[in-house]
C-alpha cells in the first residue's frame, strides 16, 4: 500500500472523529464495487492463480507443442523474460480450460513447491484458512496447490474466503485489496527480473562458450605450429643425414673404383710376370740343350750327376693315370699347370658360411698342394678383387690368383688354353661345369671334376 493511500485512510478515520464533540455519525456504506472479471477457467480471482501462471510461463521452455493451445505454440521451446499483456491474457485463459497445458503447469508447480504441497496433504479447509491467517501459508499459492491436488471444492472455499469483503470494515478490505495488488505487481516485477537475469546468464554462457572455443582454436593452432616446426626440423636433420650418406657412398665408390683399377693392374702384372717366367724358363732350357750338345761325348761324367728333367705328361698319359689311379694319380703328376674354377669348387664343396672363409680354405689347400707337388696353380674367380680377400704372406708359396672383370672365368680359362706361348707344363682344368669341360677338352686339356679335387685336397 502506497504512502498516499495510507494518508487517505488516516484522513477518513480522523474525519470521523472531528467535530465539536458531537457523536460520530456512521459513514454511509460504500457503493458495491463491480466484481472483477476473471479470465482463468477456475472461476476464481486472477491474482489467486498467479503462482500457477508463473509456473506455466517458466514451463513453456520444456513443453511440447502438443501440450499447449494453438495460440501458445509460438511460445514453446524458449524462455520469455518479458510477457506482453496479450500473452498474459492467453495464458490465463488457457489455465483451467486446456487440460494438457493445465496439467503441465500443475507438474511444474509441484516441482517448485514440493514442501508446501506436502504440508497441505490431509489438511481441512479450516486448518488451511487458519494457516493463511497466521501467515504460515500464502493464499494464492494454497489455492493453486489445492487445484493441483485435485481438491477443487476446497480450493473454491479458500478462494471465496480470501476474496470476501468485511462489511464492518470497508477500509480494511481496501487495504487488503491494495496490498494484494501491490503483492501481485511485486511478484510480476520479480518474475520479470528473474527472466532478465536468466537471459543475462544465457548470454554470459554463450560468451563463455565463444571464449572457450576461441581459446581452443588458438591452442590447436599453436600445437599445429609447434608440430610443423618439429617436422621441419626433422626434415632438415634427415636431409643432412642423406647428404652425409650420399657423400660417404661417393667416397666408397671412389675407393671401389681405385681397388678395381688396382686389381686390373695386379692381374696384368701377374700375367706379365708369368709369361716372363715362362720365357726365362724356355730360354734356360735351350741354353742347357746347347751346352749339352757342345760337350764331348767322351767327357767323363761329373761326380755330382745333374738331375734329369722330367718330361711333362701328355693328355694321353694323364688319361692312362686316371684309369689306373683315378684323379689322385693325375693330380700327383709333375709338370702340371692346374687351372681351378674358383667359384665352382668353393661354393659347391666347402662348407664354410661366408665367402671369404670359403676362398680362404680353398687357397690354403692349394698352397699345401703346390708345396707338395711343385706344380703351378692358378685360381680364377669371377668379378673384381676386393680388399678383404685372403692373401698369404709367403710369396714363394702363393698361388696365382686372377679376378676377371668384363668377362667370365670360363672365357678366361679357355683363352689361357688357346694362348700359344710355349708352355712346358701340361694344363689340367678343375671344374664341374659341363659347358666349360667341353670347351677345355676341345682345346686338348685334361679336365678333373671339382668333387675329385675336393677329395684329393681333403676339403
Amino acid at each position: 500500500m502506497s504512502v498516499r493511500e495510507w494518508e487517505i485512510v488516516s484522513e477518513d478515520i480522523g474525519g470521523q472523529q472531528a467535530g465539536d464533540g458531537a457523536p460520530l455519525e456512521p459513514a454511509p456504506p460504500p457503493a458495491p464495487a463491480p466484481a472483477p472479471v476473471t479470465r482463468n477457467g477456475f472461476e476464481v480471482a486472477d491474482w489467486l492463480i498467479e503462482p500457477l501462471f508463473d509456473a506455466a510461463v517458466n514451463g513453456l521452455e520444456a513443453m511440447l507443442r502438443t501440450d499447449v493451445p494453438p495460440r501458445l505454440i509460438p511460445m514453446t521451446g524458449r524462455r520469455h523474460p518479458k510477457i506482453t499483456r496479450a500473452q498474459r491474457e492467453s495464458i490465463l485463459t488457457a489455465l483451467g480450460r486446456h487440460e494438457k497445458f493445465t496439467d503441465a503447469a500443475f507438474d511444474r508447480l509441484f516441482e517448485d513447491h514440493e514442501a508446501e504441497a506436502r504440508s497441505l496433504e490431509g489438511a481441512s479447509v479450516e486448518s488451511v484458512i487458519e494457516m493463511i491467517e497466521q501467515a504460515e501459508a500464502d493464499a494464492a499459492l494454497t489455492v493453486c496447490l489445492l487445484f493441483a491436488a485435485g481438491r477443487p471444492d476446497e480450493a473454491q472455499q479458500v478462494a471465496a474466503w480470501a476474496t470476501q469483503k468485511d462489511e464492518a470494515s470497508g477500509t480494511l478490505s481496501g487495504i487488503i485489496d491494495a496490498l494484494s495488488r501491490e503483492n501481485a505487481e511485486a511478484q510480476e516485477r520479480l518474475r520479470r527480473t528473474d527472466q532478465e537475469l536468466a537471459q543475462e546468464r544465457r548470454a554470459r554462457r554463450a560468451l563463455e562458450r565463444k571464449i572457450k572455443s576461441a581459446t581452443t582454436t588458438a591452442e590447436s593452432a599453436r600445437a599445429q605450429a609447434t608440430k610443423a616446426e618439429s617436422r621441419a626440423g626433422w626434415t632438415r636433420v634427415e636431409a643432412n643425414a642423406e647428404a652425409a650418406r650420399a657423400e660417404a657412398l661417393m667416397h666408397e665408390l671412389a675407393r671401389a673404383n681405385a681397388a678395381l683399377e688396382a686389381g686390373r693392374r695386379e692381374r696384368r702384372d701377374l700375367l706379365s710376370e708369368l709369361r716372363e717366367s715362362e720365357h726365362r724358363y724356355q730360354r734356360a732350357r735351350r741354353e742347357l740343350r746347347e751346352v749339352r750338345e757342345r760337350l764331348p761325348v767322351e767327357t767323363a761324367a761329373p761326380e755330382l750327376e745333374l738331375r734329369s728333367e722330367e718330361r711333362a705328361p701328355t693328355t694321353a698319359d694323364l688319361r692312362e693315370r686316371f684309369v689306373e689311379s683315378g684323379a689322385r694319380g693325375v693330380l700327383d703328376s709333375k709338370r702340371l699347370l692346374l687351372l681351378v674354377d674358383g667359384w665352382n669348387v668353393s661354393l659347391g664343396h666347402i662348407g664354410a658360411a661366408r665367402l671369404e672363409d670359403k676362398r680362404r680354405v680353398l687357397e690354403q689347400a692349394l698352397e699345401r698342394y703346390k708345396s707338395r707337388t711343385g706344380n703351378k696353380v692358378m685360381v680364377v674367380y669371377d668379378g673384381r678383387k676386393v680388399s678383404w680377400f685372403w692373401m698369404p704372406r709367403a710369396e714363394g708359396r702363393t698361388v696365382a690368383r686372377v679376378f676377371t672383370e668384363g668377362e667370365t672365368a670360363d672365357d678366361f680359362i679357355v683363352a689361357e688354353l688357346e694362348a700359344d706361348w710355349g708352355r712346358p707344363d701340361a694344363p689340367v682344368v678343375v671344374t664341374s661345369d659341363r659347358e666349360l669341360r667341353k670347351r677345355c677338352i676341345a682345346q686338348g686339356a685334361f679336365v678333373v671334376s671339382s668333387e675329385d679335387l675336393a677329395s684329393v685336397l681333403g676339403l
